[in-house]
């Protein structure tokens, strides 16, 4: 098993901030540059940014749960 496999939870986790800001900024952009009335669909832009932005933290926690899943029954040998 490569090194950077062994911690593919830990280098999501530290990057999922990151990778949240990235697509909240993505989304608003786009959203906010084909609206026709900015002031009649902000509640629209925010909650899909938002919902944007659980993404990466959604995915960490499925690999994270794959993994924990993964290695129930493993028991390390003696």
């Amino acid at each position: 098993m490569s090194k950077l496999s062994k911690y593919r939870v830990l280098v999501s986790g530290i990057l999922s901030p990151v990778a949240a800001l990235f697509l909240y900024a993505l989304v608003y952009g786009t959203l906010t540059r084909f609206s026709t009335d900015l002031e009649k669909d902000w509640l629209f832009r925010l909650s899909l940014s938002t919902l944007a932005m659980a993404v990466p933290f959604l995915f960490t926690l499925a690999l994270a749960i794959r993994i924990a899943v993964g290695t129930r029954f493993h028991y390390p040998e003696k």
